[in-house]
């Protein structure tokens, strides 16, 4: 299928579909990426069922697409993968979910028994990416889920540093109410 075929919501039927997995060489996305992030549930669906399209598959940054995550939590589970790969800065799905916000991704892949307190490269977790930019019910459900209010990045930032640095003061009253450490 054609990048541009699943962008735009219309699969055309012919031979001159490239591979469900292969990536675009200016976009580094493929058929599915562009699909889950213009919301085509139908050609998601058949890229998924029908074309083998592989949803954790990684973009040209070595990225696994939240967007495809997304679509998987709410419409075929059953073929999540790679829910605890990492991409170039380890950070797993979570991490990516929890940055964007995501809600029903993080709630999908905790479901899934990932580790909440896995952290990046930079010693980062899921509740210092929500923290930072103010997704309120995703730290909620992180905390709910385990993530430890006072895990420190490689830094000694907290979650708690993080949220007071970006002014997200219902975040930090959040935390403090969880037990994190002024």
């Amino acid at each position: 299928m054609h990048p541009r075929a699943a962008e735009e919501g219309e699969p055309e039927p012919s031979s001159t579909f490239t591979l469900a997995n292969q990536t675009g060489s200016h976009s580094g996305l493929a058929p599915l990426h562009y699909a889950a992030q213009k919301g085509h549930a139908d050609i998601v669906k058949w890229l998924i069922e029908e074309a083998g399209a592989m949803p954790e598959l990684e973009d040209s940054e070595g990225e696994v697409r939240t967007c495809s995550l997304s679509f998987l939590a709410r419409r075929t589970p059953s073929r999540a993968q790679g829910l605890t790969a990492r991409a170039l800065a380890r950070q797993t799905p979570l991490h990516k979910a929890s940055h964007r916000g995501h809600l029903d991704v993080c709630r999908f892949l905790i479901s899934r028994d990932v580790d909440v307190n896995t952290p990046d490269s930079d010693g980062w977790t899921a509740l210092h990416n929500a923290a930072s930019r103010g997704w309120l019910d995703v730290a909620r459900l992180l905390v709910e889920a385990g993530a430890h209010v006072d895990a420190q990045s490689t830094h000694r930032y907290t979650a708690l540093m993080n949220a007071a640095s970006k002014g997200q003061l219902p975040l930090v009253n959040f935390l403090l109410k969880k037990g994190a450490d002024p």
